[in-house]
């Protein structure tokens, strides 16, 4: 949602607040978790400096839609056709969740568009610790939904581990639709809502 879109960054964005009615701030090992650029990880695999977190920072920008907007994914190396009557946004690949530290991390509904990364990234996010160590920290896991034969649903999956440059083949594909309310189809949403206008 909207609220995903934060005004201003910092690495602890949150207080908490106890039943003796005291609130605390950057008082506990907090974690904060954040979308990330393509921008790469320092070789040293040392903490983001201050003046690097802009780099690894995704950017964000809230709009507004006249009717709802979902994805939906292929489970194949295959980009979805939007349904008859809606319109294409964005294509991508099916991201589900992110874990780390004691299982915390975010998970994506699949109808959200949240869940259709435009840009495959096997490092989607970083994660804060306190204000001073932010990086892709190795505990970290990224969960995408799979490409699957038609043929294969029922059959024991195979073990596979899939080296840098391989992985994107196995990676289901998504796309991000609206309905379009002025496009005249024989079915779809204008013909639904032609059909409820002459109640």
């Amino acid at each position: 949602g909207s609220g995903s879109c934060l005004r201003r960054f910092n690495a602890m964005p949150f207080l908490f607040c106890d039943i003796g009615n005291s609130c605390h701030y950057a008082s506990r090992n907090d974690y904060s978790y954040w979308l990330s650029t393509n921008e790469p990880m320092s070789a040293s695999m040392a903490p983001f400096e201050s003046r690097d977190i802009p780099n690894h920072l995704s950017r964000c920008v809230v709009c507004e839609s006249p009717t709802p907007v979902f994805a939906i994914h292929s489970q194949s190396q295959r980009v979805p056709a939007c349904p008859d009557g809606y319109d294409l946004l964005w294509t991508g690949y099916s991201f589900v969740f992110t874990s780390a530290d004691g299982g915390r991390g975010d998970q994506q509904s699949l109808q959200s568009p949240g869940s259709c990364l435009e840009k495959y990234h096997d490092r989607p996010y970083f994660h804060c610790k306190d204000h001073s160590h932010c990086n892709y920290y190795p505990n970290m896991m990224t969960f995408y939904l799979a490409t699957l034969d038609d043929y294969s649903g029922f059959e024991k999956p195979k073990l596979l581990t899939l080296k840098a440059g391989t992985q994107r083949q196995y990676v289901s594909r998504c796309a991000v639709c609206h309905a379009n309310l002025f496009k005249q189809t024989a079915s779809g949403p204008s013909a639904f809502f032609a059909q409820v206008k002459k109640l």
